[in-house]
């Protein structure tokens, strides 16, 4: 997943690769956390985040 780079990833090419979002209540839950940002369509892990990524992923793609 595109988050581990520091860029992040479209959430729109990532729908488009997919098929299907991510759920909006995990972004929102880990972005009130302080473990991801989002800009626009941008979707990233702060560096508190990516000290967690592979259970973020795991939770976003679950």
């Amino acid at each position: 997943m595109g988050l581990r780079i520091t860029d992040g990833i479209s959430l729109a090419r990532y729908r488009q690769i997919s098929g299907t979002a991510l759920a909006v209540d995990k972004i929102l839950e880990f972005e009130n956390a302080g473990l991801l940002t989002r800009s626009k369509d941008q979707l990233s892990a702060t560096a508190q985040g990516r000290l967690l990524l592979d259970s973020l992923c795991n939770e976003l793609l679950a």
